[in-house]
């Protein structure tokens, strides 16, 4: 997995560079935005954590998890590129959670789907949700996840 910061510059990693399937509102199929707590965050960045674990499927469509951190940060501050879900007996690797998802003993949570985390990807500036209201990308906080609206894939530098 790649752990990167872009500067918006020539490097191909802007968020431009990306084509995306939108549905009929203009929000990206490709793209979710999703709510995670800032301790999983810095375990995904550190690869303490290898897989983003969901009781819910998303569409084999998304292949980016944009990521907004819950309180304190309440910002988006990172975009994973994912695989497909893997069901509990399926994934390899060591990996937070990873046995418990496999042999399903998380009993806490009873996870269903895990998400391997390719790459990770730090925004520039990180998007608060007033911020997205002010630029009429008002999503509300993601209980679940939303798609991601198409003017911000355009316009946010990863």
């Amino acid at each position: 997995m790649a752990t990167n910061t872009c500067d918006g510059s020539s490097d191909p990693c802007t968020a431009t560079s990306h084509e995306k399937l939108l549905d009929a509102n203009g929000n990206s199929k490709e793209n979710i935005l999703i709510a995670i707590h800032p301790e999983d965050i810095e375990n995904i960045i550190t690869r303490v954590k290898t897989y983003d674990f969901r009781k819910y499927h998303v569409s084999n469509h998304v292949k980016e998890f944009w990521y907004y951190q819950t309180a304190p940060i309440s910002a988006v501050t990172h975009v994973a590129v994912v695989g497909h879900a893997k069901r509990p007996g399926e994934i390899t690797g060591e990996g937070l959670k990873n046995h418990e998802f496999n042999t399903n003993t998380n009993v806490e949570t009873r996870e269903k789907f895990a998400y391997p985390i390719e790459e990770l990807w730090k925004l520039s500036d990180p998007v608060t949700l007033k911020d997205m209201i002010n630029s009429g990308w008002e999503i509300g906080h993601p209980m679940k996840y939303c798609f991601v609206h198409r003017d911000m894939v355009e316009t946010m530098t990863i």
